[in-house]
């Protein structure tokens, strides 16, 4: 009877990881898609102003954002299923998407909604985050943490590299508003393995 429960724990341990392993897949190629369309929009802003100073403002934007949510959004992020606060927060980050892309291809985009949108998908942000952080925990088995925090940090530095090279190589084939359809498509993904 040890015996089997050992084997079981075993199981359910190997299948906890695995539900964790899809969610981290969709997650990861979510962010490289989020973290394309953010250097898009960097880069539509320099094509649109000449200047660095509204990237700047962009940046201060999302650490305001960081700044004041941060303390509260755990506290928040707890009274809901954590599932559902990532599947809220990817939610908005695909609707701000796809606003973005529906604006610049009907030629409205100006400085002051890139503004909007990169304050906007921080705040989702950072709901995502502190959801995902606890779905890990909630789910991955304690010695297969550490294997789980590495994948995390693994996904989000190949996406900080890889991501800015994607996008400047797409955007003279399929410009600003392809980059943001293959955000869109990245986010399905990522809606995807949420429910598998």
């Amino acid at each position: 009877m040890k015996l089997d429960n050992i084997s079981l724990f075993k199981k359910i341990n190997k299948l906890d990881l695995r539900n964790f392993t899809t969610i981290w897949g969709g997650q990861a190629l979510s962010i490289i898609g989020s973290d394309m369309s953010g250097f898009a929009m960097t880069l539509w802003l320099w094509d649109a102003t000449g200047k660095a100073t509204p990237m700047v403002f962009v940046s201060l934007l999302r650490l305001i954002a960081i700044i004041t949510l941060v303390p509260f959004a755990g506290s928040i992020a707890d009274r809901f299923n954590r599932k559902t606060v990532l599947i809220v927060s990817d939610a908005g980050g695909a609707l701000v998407t796809a606003v973005t892309m529906v604006l610049l291809l009907i030629g409205e985009m100006s400085v002051t909604i890139v503004y909007v949108v990169g304050f906007l998908n921080q705040v989702f942000n950072v709901f995502h985050n502190i959801a995902n952080e606890a779905i890990k925990v909630q789910v991955v088995p304690k010695e297969q943490l550490g294997r789980a925090a590495g994948m995390t940090s693994f996904s989000d530095s190949f996406s900080g590299v890889v991501a800015p090279v994607f996008a400047a190589a797409l955007i003279p084939l399929i410009g600003y508003v392809g980059v943001f359809l293959i955000d869109l498509v990245s986010f399905t993904f990522a809606f995807i393995t949420i429910f598998m």
